[in-house]
């Protein structure tokens, strides 16, 4: 892979890294609501796949190993609001249709706090299941984003 793939793959996952992020902070001053148990535990499962967390001398986490969690971590997150946002996104066109603009942005910035709530539990969960505390994880991911 080139220079230019390996920046542009390391760009993509240090904006995908930074929505977790935010994510985790939300969850943090939010309340915390149930993910869904069986897209839990299918995640949980691609986890456990993954075998042993491995860490970096630093203690960190590996950054193969915490980039794999996080992709299995977005991909079940996703799933497992796609039902409710394929609703929410019938209920955003009409309110667009309607040109009821103020219930549009409503809608949507609940639509995304939702959507950050369910891959921050998952997060969570998942973080739990490997025996990472909140505050290794930050330390993970605020490290990988200052060092792509």
């Amino acid at each position: 892979m080139s220079s230019t793939g390996n920046k542009n793959w390391l760009l993509a996952l240090g904006a995908a890294a930074a929505l977790i992020g935010t994510a985790v902070v939300f969850h943090l001053v939010s309340s915390k609501e149930e993910a869904g148990s069986s897209g839990l535990s299918q995640a949980l499962a691609e986890i456990a796949a993954l075998g042993e967390p491995r860490r970096e001398a630093n203690g960190l986490l590996a950054f193969e190993y915490y980039k794999n969690v996080f992709f299995i971590i977005m991909k079940h997150a996703r799933l497992s609001f796609a039902d409710e946002k394929q609703k929410i996104l019938k209920q955003r066109r009409e309110l667009l249709k309607a040109k009821k603009t103020g219930e549009y942005r409503a809608l949507v910035s609940d639509m995304i706090q939702k959507e950050e709530r369910v891959g921050t539990d998952l997060l969570q969960e998942a973080m739990e299941h490997i025996g990472l505390s909140e505050q290794e994880f930050m330390q993970t991911h605020q490290f990988y984003m200052m060092n792509p």
